[in-house]
């Protein structure tokens, strides 16, 4: 994974809007938008930046996570994942760090990742965490993508399915993370 990871820190992002998953995202992008509630209170909060920050969304058997350290901007990270048997190998870049909080005393962290070519699909995905001014705390991801390699492009329904499945699986995980 050095190797590809190594080979895909020159290349480009292979997608146009960059640090749309922030606000509205895209129009003719295939779009997710899911949220998970952990908890209450500054105890959840503190485990969730934790889990954000260790990457603990990735926890799940059918995909793999190579990574050097809590999440930063320029960071090259490469998945690998099984699907219908076979395993992929998938690139991204960070491209934006965050930790703040808001006029209302919201506190809200995250990090965003594009795809670089070697991925199957193209977009950006956009993991958070926050607790709101009553002590809720959640977690939330956030992705738009377009088909990129063949087979996605072919059979478009089946990477949509695909997709849907990490973000169910990387909820589950996390809330376990947050939980444990």
């Amino acid at each position: 994974m050095a190797a590809v990871i190594a080979a895909q820190r020159a290349e480009p992002l292979s997608y146009g809007p960059v640090g749309d998953t922030a606000e509205a995202l895209p129009e003719g992008w295939y779009q997710t938008r899911r949220t998970v509630v952990l908890g209450h209170g500054a105890g959840v909060w503190a485990r969730a930046l934790v889990a954000l920050r260790g990457w603990r969304m990735f926890e799940m058997e059918w995909v793999s996570l190579t990574q050097d350290g809590p999440p930063s901007v320029g960071q090259v990270v490469a998945l690998t994942s099984r699907q219908l048997g076979v395993w992929g190998v998938h690139v991204v870049r960070v491209v934006d760090v965050w930790e703040r909080t808001e006029a209302d005393g919201a506190r809200r962290a995250g990090f965003a990742y594009g795809t670089l070519p070697h991925h199957a699909v193209r977009g950006e995905e956009r993991f958070e965490v926050g607790m709101d001014p009553d002590g809720q705390v959640w977690f939330a991801i956030r992705q738009f993508s377009q088909p990129s390699s063949w087979l996605t492009t072919l059979v478009p329904a089946l990477g949509r399915r695909i997709q849907d499945a990490f973000v169910d699986s990387a909820l589950t995980a996390f809330s376990k993370a947050v939980s444990a």
